[in-house]
């Protein structure tokens, strides 16, 4: 069993015995509103986190992410590779909506 409740650690996995109780869960009236909610939290680098829809969040959760600085905000990135090319950046609102290279994706919300 994996637990990853706090809130100052979300995404911290730390392994529990079965039955047991993870020293790293605290009740969090935050998370459960998120969980009803229908969004999840991809923990990035940085102290960052990205919010998507829980019907996202398994394909995108199985990556590690991490928060790509930019001169006003942050990006969700990946490594990715292609065949015969060097490693590329990946980002996360490219992988949500699917958008071919050159179209220009607006991800504000």
């Amino acid at each position: 069993m994996v637990c990853g409740h706090r809130a100052g650690s979300r995404g911290v996995r730390r392994l529990v015995e079965y039955g047991g109780r993870c020293g790293n869960y605290s009740a969090d009236p935050a998370l459960r509103d998120e969980l009803e909610s229908g969004v999840r939290r991809i923990p990035l680098t940085r102290g960052k986190f990205a919010i998507v829809d829980a019907e996202d969040y398994a394909r995108l959760s199985r990556y590690k992410w991490y928060a790509q600085k930019r001169p006003h905000t942050f990006y969700a990135v990946r490594r990715g590779t292609r065949k015969a090319v060097k490693r590329t950046a990946v980002f996360m609102h490219r992988v949500i909506t699917a958008a071919p290279g050159g179209l220009v994706v607006d991800h504000i919300d």
